[in-house]
């Protein structure tokens, strides 16, 4: 088994919540950059980005400060344009952090209003990003662009993890909702380059889609022996598992499953890759014995060594890494986490458990979340040393 530790900051006693903690690692493991976002309490309403650096390998972090790039702007007296699921990731060519996200727009009442109510007009959500560079300092906003996606209602970089190329060009997953569609989201890949300052978009792959539900959401991209994996959330109880050998065109999806065969339920929640000495490792959330009273069963989170030859999970691998918890018998929620590789025998998940209590109206338009918080949660999991040594010998 895995050795796991856990550790909590910027809890729900203090004056903010926090939420979407993400972490890079920049050159030599010197130092660790976390983004996240304050949460209001607010179905996906987010503050801006904030930025937190740890100089002893997570286990304190500074004060979280804002990334002027991605700051909120007004759009006009009805629509605050901000920017969500944002995931930090270090370019080793450039020496850079590139922090990757979408736009997001949000009503006077602060909930979401991308093209929805207070009688506005429809703004697209595109994927944006900054760059922080060796010195600590962070660019002007970027987009990406792509003719492809001209005519595409919204496409989204969200809560991703994106492979970095040994000549520096970046693949990049994300899903696009086209104008002609039938509100099902598509996922592809980008082949992009970067050269520390600007991403220019060069290739855009082969469309995955489906027809349930929103369809394809949220992939999550990783290279493993030769071979691309990606892995993507759905809405119709399934998590799905796709492979490639060029990270553009893909093999059919196939839903995720035990080595026995049993399907997962993993239903409208993302799930994460990491590798560990030289094996693959999925992180995910899915319905279990202890978990049935969490909404989408979004605790805990788990994690499994995958086959890479039957594209399925090795039951008897299983385990939390982090876990269910509870105040006043109310669940805490998880599912917006992060993770990242320290070392090839060391990794950090990152989460922000939150919880809220619901008051119950005359009907259930007038219940409202009366109290709520959350805590940003980081875990670190590592092979044992008799683990790591026996990989090395082989």
């Amino acid at each position: 088994m895995l050795k796991i530790e856990t550790y909590d900051f910027w809890t729900g006693n203090e004056s903010e919540n926090y939420f979407q903690p993400a972490i890079a690692v920049t050159a030599d493991n010197n130092q660790l950059i976390m983004t996240l976002q304050t949460f209001s309490g607010i179905g996906d309403t987010y503050g801006p980005v904030e930025c937190s650096i740890s100089n002893d390998n997570s286990k304190s972090w500074s004060k979280p400060m804002p990334i002027p790039a991605l700051a909120h702007r007004n759009i006009n007296p009805q629509i605050t344009e901000g920017v969500a699921d944002v995931r930090p990731f270090f370019h080793a060519q450039t020496q850079t952090i590139l922090a990757l996200g979408c736009n997001s727009f949000y009503g006077t009442k602060g909930n979401l209003c991308n093209g929805q109510g207070e009688a506005v007009d429809h703004y697209r959500q595109i994927p944006v990003y900054a760059i922080r560079d060796a010195d600590g300092n962070w660019s002007e906003r970027g987009e990406l662009s792509h003719p492809f996606f001209a005519k595409c209602t919204n496409w989204r970089v969200a809560c991703t993890q994106i492979v970095m190329l040994p000549n520096g060009k970046l693949l990049i997953p994300l899903y696009y909702l086209p104008d002609s569609s039938d509100g099902c989201y598509s996922a592809c890949t980008l082949l992009a380059n970067y050269d520390g300052k600007k991403i220019t978009v060069e290739t855009v792959g082969a469309p995955i889609t489906s027809t349930a539900g929103r369809g394809i959401l949220e992939p999550s991209l990783i290279n493993f022996a030769d071979k691309f994996y990606l892995t993507l959330r759905a809405e119709d109880g399934c998590g799905y598992v796709t492979t490639s050998n060029n990270g553009l065109d893909w093999e059919p999806h196939t839903p995720w499953c035990w080595d026995s065969g049993e399907q997962l339920a993993m239903p409208t929640t993302q799930q994460h890759w990491l590798t560990l000495g030289n094996k693959l490792y999925l992180f995910y959330t899915r319905k279990a014995t202890k978990n049935q009273d969490v909404v989408r069963w979004r605790a805990p989170i788990f994690m499994a060594e995958v086959d890479p030859v039957k594209n399925c999970l090795i039951e008897a691998t299983e385990q939390v890494v982090l876990p269910l918890r509870r105040k006043a018998n109310i669940p805490y929620l998880l599912g917006n986490f992060h993770v990242t590789n320290l070392t090839p025998d060391r990794a950090l998940i990152s989460d922000a458990p939150i919880w809220y209590k619901v008051t119950k109206g005359a009907t259930p338009a007038d219940d409202y979340i009366s109290e709520y918080e959350s805590m940003v949660t980081v875990a670190e999991v590592k092979l044992p040393t008799r683990n790591l040594k026996n990989s090395l010998e082989k």
